[in-house]
């Protein structure tokens, strides 16, 4: 765990508290860096301490609602080699399944009704995801 604080120098106020957790994250442990500023986490990083734009992916999808049988299937195209596919349910707040993409194309079939969001994550590209109906 990796408290900090901001105070005010003149006076020692304390104006903000804070904390991060590095456990599980050990290889990276020792490398972090704070830095003044803002900066918007979703849409952009700071390779080398310099503030950039995250790169976008053109993913594609072939159609947004299928056939609940386990047998109909939709086509993510274009998705980073490496690239983590988390799919959630409904309202899920847990991901039903997730899956690394090796060779760029997830297909996806689904037993029950519900909307299904697709969500995929591949640093340091912009997450996307992608919404299907499965009726």
């Amino acid at each position: 765990m990796f408290n900090f604080y901001l105070y005010e120098s003149t006076t020692g106020r304390v104006l903000a508290t804070a904390a991060y957790d590095e456990r599980g994250d050990g290889a990276a442990a020792g490398t972090r860096v704070i830095a003044t500023g803002t900066i918007a986490a979703l849409t952009e990083y700071a390779p080398g301490g310099v503030k950039t734009a995250r790169p976008v992916v053109a993913m594609a999808i072939n159609k947004g609602t299928v056939i609940a049988n386990g047998v109909d299937s939709v086509t993510i195209t274009l998705i980073p080699v490496g690239a983590k596919v988390s799919i959630f349910k409904d309202q899920d707040q847990l991901a039903r399944a997730i899956v690394t993409v090796n060779d760029g194309t997830l297909t996806a079939t689904f037993d029950s009704p519900g909307l299904y969001t697709l969500f995929v994550a591949s640093f340091p590209n912009v997450e996307v995801s992608f919404t299907v109906s499965a009726t």
